[in-house]
């Protein structure tokens, strides 16, 4: 998807948030625009807000359907933009979170390969 793409995307789920806040494959997919809207902005600020708010969206979607791999690997990647903005202790508590919820998406979607992309990057900026 291209920049304006995400964008309208966003504000489409924006619009139906009401309509939808309780169904899960609404939730997770709405936590991932706020991860796009992360990407896409330039301003400190905005990244801190969407990234905040995507991954509270992230917990919800966990919380309501714990074997959705989706779900888990949408939180892990908010938990990776939150914890830029996070002094040492909380990113790491945030890399612990990421992993965790990396490998519950990898077991739920085995044959997602962006999964073992971030595992891939996870263990080359720890190591």
């Amino acid at each position: 998807m291209n920049e304006s793409s995400k964008m309208e995307s966003f504000e489409l789920l924006c619009d139906h948030k009401e309509k939808f806040r309780d169904e899960i494959e609404f939730i997770w997919r709405f936590a991932r625009a706020y991860g796009d809207m992360f990407e896409l902005s330039t301003n400190a600020q905005e990244k801190k807000h969407y990234a905040n708010i995507g991954k509270t969206l992230g917990e919800k979607a966990i919380t309501r359907a714990p074997m959705n791999g989706h779900c888990h690997l949408w939180y892990a990647v908010l938990c990776g933009y939150v914890s830029e903005f996070e002094g040492l202790q909380n990113k790491i508590n945030y890399g612990y979170r990421f992993k965790e919820h990396l490998d519950k998406a990898i077991e739920f979607l085995p044959e997602e390969p962006f999964l073992y992309y971030l595992k891939g990057r996870y263990c080359y900026t720890v190591s």
